[in-house]
């Protein structure tokens, strides 16, 4: 299929202007939302939920994407406070994150040399909870992020602020266009190891753009990514995170007392290397290849999108 740009009809499907404008504010409330329950549940939870910090991640990059598109259609108030605070969520949450991914692994070692390594991780992960924690206080025991939902919950809501906004399916379309842009650009680079991270970034920013166009109905079609790119999404993920583990496992060598247990590492450091060569061998022949060059031109033309394919998680 091709989503084209179009010329947008007087009410398309029965709904007004206003109410389009509506269910894009009532989005990104929602959205924000879910950002502050995340943040609250990764402070709270983190020992018994090692998922919870994703969850957090997760949110607050769904969150940029949604003020990012929907303020390309319209003036967002308080944009700045938001896009700057999540970006700090990110940011703080990184490192407790990626020890949580390695703490999820059975390390291919020893019995004690596993737990040793694994009682160094563990009080680094500890460590690595103090940001969140600090931001909990600061955003959510303050009700700081709560104020700024409901001021600008109240801004969106007055008569004249977005209702007369331009934010229908050839709004979203442009919108929609710069992200596809920019993932384009990022393939252009040299596939390496550097430049794939940006290509995953890029894409991830790709969907959610398409999965929030989709739930305010504001995009021509009922649109997901085709198979091919949630599995260049699924592969250029699972490259990052063994990047993650050798990258946290090479910190653990000098906190090694016994020089058997540092051998140990070394060698999971070699195949970890070993692993991370092939994965990006292995994307750069599928990034060289016809199906890739096809892929190209259809999201150029908007034409890689499937109707069908399920939601993939994030």
């Amino acid at each position: 299929m091709s989503l084209s740009k179009q010329k947008t009809k007087p009410d398309p499907h029965g709904v007004r202007q206003d109410s389009a404008a509506k269910d894009a504010g009532c989005i990104l409330i929602d959205h924000l939302k879910k950002v502050r329950r995340a943040l609250k549940g990764a402070a709270e939870d983190w020992v018994d939920d090692a998922e919870c910090v994703h969850r957090l991640r997760v949110s607050a990059r769904k969150a940029l994407a949604a003020v990012s598109l929907i303020g390309e259609m319209a003036p967002i108030p308080h944009a700045k406070w938001f896009t700057g605070k999540l970006k700090t969520i990110l940011k703080s949450s990184g490192p407790a994150r990626d020890l949580d991914v390695l703490l999820s692994l059975n390390l291919p070692l020893s019995k004690v040399a596993r737990k040793t390594v694994e009682k160094i991780l563990s009080r680094e992960r500890t460590k690595s909870q103090k940001p969140i924690d600090e931001l909990h206080k600061k955003l959510n025991q303050s009700h700081r992020f709560q104020k700024h939902i409901r001021a600008l919950s109240k801004e969106l809501r007055q008569p004249g602020n977005w209702s007369d906004q331009r934010l229908d399916a050839d709004a979203c379309f442009q919108a929609l266009s710069k992200v596809r842009d920019e993932f384009l650009e990022a393939l252009q680079v040299e596939a390496d190891q550097r430049s794939l991270h940006q290509i995953r970034i890029a894409l991830r920013k790709f969907r959610y753009a398409l999965e929030i166009a989709k739930v305010a109905d504001m995009s021509p079609q009922n649109l997901t990514l085709k198979p091919e790119l949630v599995r260049l999404q699924s592969e250029l993920g699972l490259l990052q995170d063994h990047v993650i583990i050798r990258t946290q496992m090479k910190q653990t060598i000098p906190l090694l007392e016994e020089d058997k247990h540092r051998k140990m590492v070394l060698k999971f450091l070699a195949l970890e290397k070993n692993e991370i060569q092939h994965r990006v061998e292995a994307i750069r022949v599928w990034l060289n290849s016809e199906d890739s060059r096809r892929l190209r031109l259809g999201v150029r033309d908007f034409d890689i999108l499937s109707a069908n394919t399920a939601t993939q998680k994030s």
